[in-house]
Formats: C-alpha cells, sequence, structure tokens
C-alpha cells in the first residue's frame, strides 16, 4: 500500500529523471515556434521602411506580431506608412527578415549570374546561403526578385528546423504531385510540425 509520502517521493524521482528531457524539449519548441513565427511574418510582410504605426494593419490578424517584429527591428514598413501585411515575399525579402530575425551575420562569397554587390539584398542573399538555409537556382541564379513559393519557404522552415524524419502521408494533399521532389521532404517536417 503506498502511503502519501511514497507517492510524492516517486513523483519526484521521476520528475527528476525527466526534468533534463522535458527542459530540453521546451527549448526545442520554443526555437520552432520562433523559427516558425519569423517565416509566417514573412510571408504576409515587406520590409523597407520604419514606421511605428501602420495605416493597413488596424485590424489585421497579424497585427500584434508585426508590431512585436518592428520593435525589434526584424521588419520595417514601407514610406507611404503601410506595411501590406498580404502582400507576396520575395526570396530577398525572406533572407533578410530571417537574417534580421535570428542575428545571422556571416557571409560567404556568391557567384549568382543575376546578384551583384551593389544590389540592396546582396548581403543577405550572402548570409542566406552561408548559413545553409537558402541556394541559388541549377541555372546559377539566385532570383532574389522572385516571391518566395510555398515549398521553398518549406525547404528554409526544414533547414533551419531540426527534422525528425516520419512518414506522414503526404498524399493525403490533393495537390502532393505538384509539390517538387526538391520540396517533398521538407514539406513532410513542415506539415509534421
Amino acid at each position: 500500500r503506498l502511503s502519501h509520502g511514497s507517492i510524492f517521493n516517486n513523483y519526484n524521482n521521476f520528475w527528476e529523471n525527466c526534468k533534463g528531457e522535458v527542459m530540453q524539449y521546451i527549448r526545442r519548441q520554443k526555437v520552432r515556434v520562433a523559427i516558425l513565427s519569423l517565416i509566417v511574418l514573412a510571408l504576409t510582410i515587406q520590409p523597407s521602411y520604419s514606421y511605428s504605426e501602420f495605416t493597413d494593419i488596424t485590424n489585421h490578424w497579424a497585427k500584434g506580431y508585426i508590431k512585436a517584429a518592428v520593435n525589434k527591428g526584424i521588419v520595417t514598413g514601407y514610406s507611404d506608412g503601410t506595411f501590406r501585411p498580404d502582400a507576396p515575399v520575395t526570396r530577398s525579402e525572406l533572407a533578410k527578415i530571417i537574417n534580421r530575425g535570428l542575428r545571422l551575420t556571416q557571409t560567404t562569397q556568391l557567384v549568382f549570374s543575376d546578384l551583384s554587390m551593389n544590389q540592396w539584398y546582396y548581403y543577405d542573399a550572402s548570409r542566406a546561403v552561408a548559413a545553409g538555409y537558402m541556394q541559388g537556382y541549377d541555372d546559377f541564379t539566385f532570383r532574389g526578385t522572385w516571391n518566395i513559393s510555398r515549398q521553398e519557404a518549406a525547404v528554409v522552415y526544414h533547414t533551419l528546423m531540426p527534422f525528425y524524419q516520419r512518414d506522414i502521408g503526404m498524399k493525403r494533399f490533393s495537390d502532393d504531385a505538384a509539390i517538387a521532389l526538391w520540396a517533398k521532404e521538407s514539406a513532410m517536417a513542415v506539415v509534421d510540425k
């Protein structure tokens, strides 16, 4: 027969054994949430100029996230006082947001045919490539002015996050065949998270 004291002691022993694993799990979850938040913000905004109040976010669902990201210097708005939260995001804009959010500073030399050092996003592209979360295309272009696709965003997210392979049955999605082979693993990881 267990007494209240032995139940309490068993609980304490259990907690001491699990505490390290639980704390590690919590830290991983916080990192996942932070990176996913950056990507969600990146897919809904385009940075350019900084304003304290934007005329187009008053009733937007992401208003709180946008203000927090602006206050942390991760994103900015446009010179006309707008933020354009529902506008598409380019590859270079996503790189800038992630680099600011994660405070990435390491660069690498780039050899993309469509990118030169005088373009505003050259160093953000360089940081993205150095960090390994973005690459160029087979034709040696970076395509920084192209809107980033959801599958490309999945690859970025997958690259930034630890991935635990699981077969989650991507066939359950009607557009599974439209996901490029190079993005399939990342799409599975994002759906799994």
